[in-house]
């Protein structure tokens, strides 16, 4: 990111401004103060974003235990009638990660002499934003607002209460049924959670099958999953509305052209998520926003040369168990993007997690996907380390592995 662009006007009061504290937006700022530049973050929520208050660190807490419980159930050198997990000191263990992190976060920060400034940013000018009714000029600005929930055209929605994954690291009560809208990452995490605590689950999608944006096989083998756990799969089915009444929640779904209603405790949305930009003022800064609300390209880059934002991962994780980490393109976006390409898949751990990996006609690496439990991954990569999927795992996503 270039700090030295020229400014038209007034001097600049920053380097950079970054708006947003989650991950993307806290690495941008701390790479340019170590640098020696003069930066803020400004944040209108909670600091840390997604990743240390919801889907990240306190999910992932829930997530752990709920898969903790899962291994000793299906382990069977154990013996146990009932399981049973302690729901609100589950969930206060997420709430004081959450705590922790944010700390933690927020003091490495502060440390490097970032300015963090509370309140909603908003362009006035291609160099200047409004905070608090106090201008902000900087040089360059790094866009990390995070995503919020994709319209979903689902009636009721409001009325009946429905949660997103915020509300599901802080919900005060274990629901005995719930009916999760969308079988994406976050869907195929939330109804595996919710079922290993001992929740009866139904997972729903207007796809064919379960994890619609990664492998087929992949989606596959968390079908026979979920189906081993007692998950119901509604695949093909689009949710039309939803209501409440003082003891439960009604969801009316079609499938095969027939309406169909259940009732369970709790319905959660996780129908997929887009940046949250609306109120950022983007149009006075010159920033052309696409079709679907995309403002930059596969770098982070805006039609303003001085204007970042947070570009698309090139790491995918589903934090399922068995998991799923996905580098690269899968092979239906090959396939979209007339990319031609010979798939290879080799199953390792008896059968029970596979690598599947694309290569294009010049033989280069265009996407691997591996699934398996995380030892049985690392296994596949000490056995494997010359193979180009196993170098770009360890080299972009050792973290998952550890």
């Amino acid at each position: 990111m270039d700090y030295n662009l020229p400014m038209i006007g007034k001097r600049a009061d920053y380097d950079l401004i970054v708006i947003g504290s989650g991950r993307s937006g806290r690495e941008e700022a701390l790479a340019a103060a170590e640098d020696g530049r003069r930066v803020a973050i400004v944040e209108a929520g909670l600091w840390g974003g997604n990743e240390i208050n919801y889907g990240g660190i306190p999910f992932g807490v829930l997530l752990e235990t709920s898969q903790a419980m899962r291994r000793v159930e299906d382990d069977l050198a154990v013996m146990s009638d009932v399981m049973k997990v302690r729901y609100d000191a589950l969930i206060a263990r997420a709430a004081d990660a959450r705590a922790a992190a944010a700390e933690a976060s927020l003091a490495e920060v502060q440390d490097t002499g970032v300015e963090i400034v509370e309140g909603f940013a908003k362009f006035i000018s291609t160099h200047e934003i409004n905070v608090n009714e106090k201008v902000m000029r900087a040089k360059t600005f790094f866009i990390a607002t995070g995503k919020g929930l994709r319209d979903n055209k689902i009636a009721g929605v409001e009325e009946a209460g429905c949660l997103d994954i915020a509300d599901v690291v802080s919900l005060k009560r274990m629901p005995r049924t719930v009916f999760v809208v969308g079988a994406g990452t976050a869907g195929c995490e939330i109804a595996q959670y919710f079922s290993g605590i001992g929740s009866r689950v139904l997972i729903a999608d207007i796809a064919g099958r379960l994890l619609p944006d990664e492998e087929e096989e992949a989606g596959q083998l968390m079908d026979q999953v979920f189906n081993n756990e007692r998950i119901v799969v509604l695949t093909q089915t689009r949710v039309t509305s939803v209501e409440r009444d003082s003891v439960s929640r009604r969801v009316v779904f079609m499938q095969g052209g027939v309406e169909r209603a259940v009732r369970v405790d709790e319905i959660v949305l996780a129908t997929g998520r887009v940046l949250e930009i609306h109120d950022l003022g983007l149009e006075r800064a010159g920033v052309e926003v696409g079709r679907k609300a995309e403002i930059t390209d596969k770098e982070g880059r805006t039609s303003q040369k001085h204007i970042f934002a947070a570009s698309g991962a090139k790491r995918f994780v589903t934090r399922t168990l068995p998991a799923i980490v996905r580098l690269g393109m899968s092979e239906d976006e090959c396939l979209k993007a007339d990319e031609r390409v010979t798939a290879r898949i080799e199953k390792f751990n008896g059968g029970r997690g596979f690598v599947k990996t694309l290569v294009d006609s010049k033989g280069m690496l265009c996407g691997a996907t591996f699934v398996g439990d995380k030892s049985s991954m690392l296994d596949y990569a000490l056995a494997n380390p010359k193979d180009p999927a196993v170098r770009a795992l360890l080299d972009d996503s050792v973290s998952v592995l550890n």
